[in-house]
C-alpha cells in the first residue's frame, strides 16, 4: 500500500465498519474505550438516517480506509446556520505526518461552508499533540472557556431535582 496516495470523499453506509475500527483504535489510543458504546446500527442510523447528526470524511489508500474526520451537527439561538463540531480526527499511525489529517479537516471546512456553517469548532485535550497541528491550519483557542461535562451519577442526581421542580 503506497503511503503517499490517498483520496477523500465522504463516508458511505458500507464504511461504518471501517470507521468503528478507527474509532476503536482512537479510544484506545486516548485511553477512553469507556467512551465507546455506538455501534453500527447507531452510526448507520445518525449518519444516515432520516435525521442524521453527523456526517464523516474518510481517506482512502488502495481502497482501504485510512483516516476519518467525523463531524457533528448542533445549532446555538445566537448563530445563523448550523454549528459544526469536530469529533474526531484519526490517521492511522502508518499513513500520520503526510498531510491526512490536514486534508480531512480542509474537506470538512468545504462541506461547512456548503452547509452554511459560521465555522468549525474542535475540543482537544490539553496532553493532544495534534494541537499544534490545529492551530497551525487555523484553528483558534476560545480563551477563557472551559468545557464542562455533566454525566454519570452527577446527570442522575440533577434529573432527580427537575422531576420535583413545578414549572411556572
Amino acid at each position: 500500500m503506497d503511503a503517499r496516495a490517498h483520496t477523500l470523499r465522504m463516508a458511505r453506509p458500507d464504511d461504518i465498519p471501517a470507521l468503528l475500527l478507527l474509532k476503536w483504535q482512537l479510544a484506545l489510543a486516548e485511553g477512553a474505550t469507556h467512551a465507546v458504546r455506538a455501534g453500527e446500527v447507531d452510526w448507520r442510523r445518525d449518519m444516515f438516517g432520516p435525521n442524521p447528526h453527523f456526517f464523516a470524511v474518510v481517506a482512502e489508500a488502495d481502497a482501504t480506509v485510512i483516516g476519518v474526520v467525523t463531524v457533528a451537527e448542533r445549532f446555538s439561538t445566537g448563530w445563523i446556520g448550523p454549528l459544526l463540531c469536530v469529533n474526531d480526527v484519526f490517521v492511522l499511525p502508518a499513513f500520520r505526518g503526510r498531510g491526512i489529517a490536514k486534508a480531512l479537516l480542509a474537506r470538512a471546512a468545504v462541506e461547512a461552508i456548503g452547509r452554511g456553517a459560521p465555522f468549525l469548532e474542535l475540543s482537544v485535550r490539553d496532553d493532544n499533540p495534534a494541537r499544534q497541528l490545529y492551530r497551525r491550519i487555523g484553528f483558534t483557542r476560545v480563551r477563557g472557556a472551559e468545557t464542562y461535562v455533566l454525566a454519570g451519577d452527577a446527570l442522575t442526581a440533577l434529573a432527580g431535582t427537575g422531576k420535583s421542580a413545578k414549572s411556572a
